[in-house]
C-alpha cells in the first residue's frame, strides 16, 4: 500500500502496481501472503539491492550518424525525412503509416459473443508472437517485449475485459478498461 494516496495493488499485476503511483519516497508497505510469500520477499529483497539500483540507468544508443544514407534516386524526390533515436542496434522494418484519431464506436455495432472470442484469439496470437519474438532478441529489445507480455499476461487487465465483454463490444471493453483506474483488485 503506498501510504502517500491509499493506492493499493496486488504486486502479481504490473498495471496494478503502476496504479499505485508510488513516487520516490513514498512510505510503502507489502504484504506477503501464501505459500509462496517466503520466496517471494526474499526475491524482492535481491532484486531491490542488486538490480533495482541500475534500473535508471541509461540506455546504450548508437550514435544517429551511422545512419544509413538515402540513395540518390530517393532523394531526387526530396522526401520528408522524420529522424527518430535509435534504442537497440539491428534491423526495423514494417510498414510506415500516418495515424490520425480513430473512432472506435464504429465498432460498437459487433455482436458481443463474437467479440469475446476473438479478442481471445488475437490476445493469444499477440503473446505467441512476442514469445517467439523474445528469444532471439538482444538485450535492450529482450527487456521491452517482456514488459509488453506482462501487461498482456495482466489477469486484472485480461479479465476486465472479459467481464466487460458480456456487455460491450470489443473496442468498448478494451476503452473501458483502459479508463479505469488500474489500482483495484479483481
Amino acid at each position: 500500500m503506498n501510504h502517500r494516496n491509499n493506492h493499493q495493488g496486488d504486486a502479481k499485476s504490473v498495471l496494478s502496481l503502476v496504479g499505485t503511483d508510488t513516487l520516490l519516497n513514498d512510505n510503502c508497505s507489502l504484504i506477503f501472503e501464501g505459500h509462496d510469500s517466503e520466496h517471494a520477499c526474499q526475491s524482492l529483497e535481491s532484486f531491490i539491492h542488486n538490480e533495482f539500483p541500475h534500473c535508471d540507468e541509461a540506455l546504450a544508443t548508437k550514435d544517429n550518424a551511422e545512419a544509413f544514407p538515402l540513395p540518390q534516386s530517393l532523394m531526387r524526390h526530396q522526401p520528408a525525412l522524420l529522424h527518430g533515436k535509435r534504442l537497440a542496434t539491428g534491423i526495423g522494418h514494417g510498414k510506415l503509416i500516418e495515424f490520425s484519431y480513430t473512432n472506435l464506436n464504429l465498432f460498437a455495432t459487433e455482436h458481443c459473443d463474437n467479440g469475446h472470442a476473438r479478442f481471445h484469439n488475437a490476445h493469444q496470437q499477440v503473446i505467441n508472437s512476442l514469445s517467439e519474438t523474445v528469444i532471439t532478441a538482444i538485450q535492450q529489445e529482450k527487456d521491452i517485449i517482456t514488459a509488453h507480455l506482462a501487461i498482456l499476461n495482466d489477469s486484472s487487465f485480461t479479465g476486465s475485459i472479459s467481464d466487460l465483454l458480456r456487455e460491450h463490444s470489443t473496442a468498448n471493453a478494451i476503452l473501458a478498461t483502459f479508463e479505469k483506474p488500474v489500482y483495484w483488485f479483481r
